[in-house]
């Protein structure tokens, strides 16, 4: 017996191929190059342990599907049930807020928390947010970012202002008149630089404009505009619909809308790719600014 024994060890433990046949070590040597057969071979041995154990091959599928089934469900309600959005104040209270009924159609089950700030946002310091729209000149450094909508500007204010102020056609009045200045205009800005900045493009002296107000967001200046404050600088994608009421109009209709520097861009974390509910809304977001930009085409051409 011992000898038999020894002899069935060797000729089963060895790997060798007995006529068309592998035996034991030669199978066992073959799974170990293919990570696929060993899991199928595991599978199937932890199937035969259960059935050892009494229990049906019918509820050992059904327990594994289930298993399945709850790990993708909570995978997409972890990826689907909520987004933050950190934007700027004036593209959020303007632009985006108006707009975002038509999102949640399509993402009824997406709960949004919208988060706003002129600072840029510290993707490792707040891990909540998932993306940031910034007002930049160009792609925002240390991120993954990609430009949605364009930009414009005008001087506008309200129809009375201009009637008061003999503004109409006349921008060397400006000096009599209050200069509404967004003094957070994007990073850095000073406070009186993206009214310089129109000012330099359309040779219009500003240097003697000495009564201003100041805001911390250019919707603000533009929302006092029309409350016969002042004169603000607008920007023509979020003044849109202000000026289609005639609560806000040009005073210089010589001069058109000047092309703005800087773009509306969508960022996050670098090197890491957009997860499906942020691809969803980078997608939604590109197509609303595509119409934002025809429409400001349309205007910069009227």
């Amino acid at each position: 017996f011992a000898f038999g024994g020894l002899y069935l060890a060797l000729t089963n433990g060895i790997p060798l191929r007995l006529g068309p046949i592998d035996n034991d070590g030669k199978n066992a040597f073959s799974l170990r190059r293919d990570p696929e057969a060993m899991r199928a071979f595991y599978l199937q041995m932890a199937v035969n342990s259960r059935q050892t154990e009494g229990e049906r091959l019918r509820d050992v599928y059904l327990n594994a599907f289930q298993k399945i089934y709850e790990e993708i469900t909570q995978l997409l309600q972890d990826d689907f049930s909520s987004l933050t959005i950190y934007a700027a104040p004036s593209l959020a209270l303007a632009w985006l807020i108006p707009q975002l009924s038509d999102f949640q159609q399509r993402y009824p089950s997406m709960q949004l928390h919208v988060r706003t700030g002129n600072a840029p946002i510290d993707f490792h310091g707040d891990s909540t947010v998932d993306v940031a729209l910034y007002y930049a000149e160009s792609h925002v450094s240390g991120l993954t970012s990609r430009k949605f909508m364009d930009e414009a500007t005008l001087p506008v204010c309200s129809p009375e202002y201009a009637q008061k102020h003999d503004l109409i056609g006349h921008p060397e009045n400006l000096p009599a008149c209050t200069l509404l200045h967004d003094s957070a205009a994007w990073h850095y800005a000073a406070t009186t630089a993206e009214w310089q900045e129109w000012a330099d493009r359309n040779h219009v002296d500003i240097s003697n404009c000495l009564n201003f107000v100041t805001f911390d967001h250019t919707y603000g200046a533009s929302v006092a505009a029309g409350h016969g404050l002042g004169v603000a600088l607008g920007r023509c994608s979020l003044i849109a619909p202000l000026l289609a009421e005639q609560k806000l109009v040009t005073p210089f209709p010589d001069l058109p809308p000047t092309t703005a520097f800087r773009s509306y861009y969508a960022a996050w974390p670098r090197h890491t790719n957009p997860s499906p509910k942020l691809q969803g809304f980078l997608d939604w977001l590109e197509e609303k600014g595509q119409q934002s930009n025809a429409a400001l085409a349309r205007l910069m051409h009227a």
